[in-house]
């Protein structure tokens, strides 16, 4: 897990561990880090440039290594 000041209040609101299930709200989190996007979100959204360019399982969206490539995005 990030120990960033980015990500302590999101840390500290889930604890750790977290499983799906768990999650009682919904959040918007900006991040390049796919090992924990993989770890909390079933759904993500990819954005570049200001347009959305995949929207999805997360599950999906990682197993896409060309649209990871093509966003700058590396697979956990």
């Amino acid at each position: 897990m990030p120990k960033s000041p980015l990500f302590g209040g999101l840390l500290g609101i889930l604890g750790n561990p977290v499983s799906e299930s768990e999650l009682p709200i919904t959040m918007f989190v900006s991040t390049h880090d796919m090992k924990l996007v993989e770890e909390l979100f079933p759904r993500t959204i990819v954005m570049d440039e200001g347009v959305i360019v995949a929207d999805g399982k997360t599950k999906d969206i990682l197993a896409d290594e060309k649209l990871l490539e093509a966003h700058g995005l590396e697979k956990p």
